[in-house]
């Protein structure tokens, strides 16, 4: 499982949050090449998304209601050779 650490810069307090999907972690497995062309790929997979709204769905918390919406998880699994359910860690 991959956590996010998110910083309140008023209080210096630093939590842990558990993410809904492992797209995170999967980028983070890449060198940095493999990484580069993947993110471009998965920009022009997800358009018209923009760039900031992907940036929003990796860093989606387990708790959060908000979910990618499920074409934009196929394009995804596709890119990543796996399934849409390999790419969320809650069921």
């Amino acid at each position: 499982m991959l956590y996010v650490k998110i910083i309140e810069n008023t209080t210096n307090v630093s939590i842990m949050r558990q993410l809904k999907y492992n797209i995170r972690e999967r980028l983070d497995a890449l060198n940095r090449r493999e990484h580069e062309i993947m993110m471009r790929r998965l920009l022009e997979a997800v358009l018209p998304a923009s760039r900031s709204t992907f940036y929003r769905w990796i860093n989606t918390g387990a708790g959060d209601v908000f979910q990618i919406p499920y074409t934009k998880q196929l394009k995804i699994a596709v890119l990543f050779g796996c399934t849409v359910d390999e790419l969320s860690y809650v069921p």
